[in-house]
């Protein structure tokens, strides 16, 4: 099935036939369901199914963050446990669980009943939203307002996690706080935020506020900004984020 997807791909990078590409994604999406059931205990199959259309509900909310209840009233973390875990182990999923402790090892601190669910492809993401490229770069401002933060948290996220040299990827916040850190690393003996932005707006309370509390030896912002330095805040422009190493080493 991946040569077979390898070879359309091909076939779309020659013609430039770009609006296949939706065709192809989402026949991806259809494989990929139509694969729960195969492999999937049949007790599970649904839950996998219900946590996974789910993704674009949860993550258009304003911080992200996933909850049991908005998938199916009465959820509960136990009732979906192994559903979650299946999506999780298998890849298609990357699981940021919140540490309200900014510390080495992260590991250590880590909340499992906070956190955020992304889809391992932005393309994929989009199509199971039924986001179009023409819908992100509309320059309309409220379109795609909240979604476009989304797409572009997405994209750093997956871009982390295939980096080959970060373990583990979390974000920072408290409860009852505002203040949230987009994604927290561990590299490096450090432990560095980073901050993301889906344009050239780079104002950010919550980074102030971790930098305020924590003193980090690195902090990254990554928007559509030149890359540059300002005391110990390094922004980075999103197309170079997988590359941070090369910028703090």
């Amino acid at each position: 099935m991946l040569t077979y997807y390898k070879q359309r791909f091909i076939i779309i990078k020659k013609t430039k036939d770009f609006s296949s590409v939706r065709i192809v994604q989402q026949d991806i999406l259809s494989d990929y369901r139509g694969d729960f059931s195969k492999h999937i205990n049949p007790s599970d199959i649904s839950k996998v199914k219900i946590i996974w259309d789910s993704l674009p509900i949860h993550l258009s909310k304003e911080k992200h963050k996933f909850v049991y209840k908005e998938i199916k009233v009465g959820a509960r973390a136990a009732n979906f446990e192994n559903a979650l875990n299946w999506l999780i182990n298998t890849g298609l999923v990357y699981k940021i669980s919140r540490v309200q402790t900014a510390q080495i090892p992260l590991t250590a601190y880590q909340d499992f009943n906070n956190f955020k669910l992304y889809c391992v492809d932005i393309g994929l993401l989009n199509a199971m939203a039924e986001v179009s490229a023409k819908d992100i770069f509309d320059e309309r401002k409220d379109i795609l307002d909240t979604f476009k933060g989304t797409i572009t948290e997405q994209f750093v996220c997956q871009e982390l996690k295939s980096s080959g040299y970060i373990p583990s990827v979390f974000y920072w916040g408290r409860d009852r706080a505002t203040a949230e850190v987009d994604f927290l690393i561990q590299y490096d003996g450090n432990v560095i935020p980073i901050e993301v932005k889906s344009d050239i707006r780079t104002q950010s309370k919550s980074l102030d506020v971790y930098i305020k509390e924590y003193a980090p030896k690195y902090a990254l912002r990554t928007s559509l900004k030149k890359f540059g330095i300002k005391d110990n805040l390094y922004s980075i422009p999103l197309y170079l984020i997988a590359n941070l190493k090369n910028f703090i080493s």
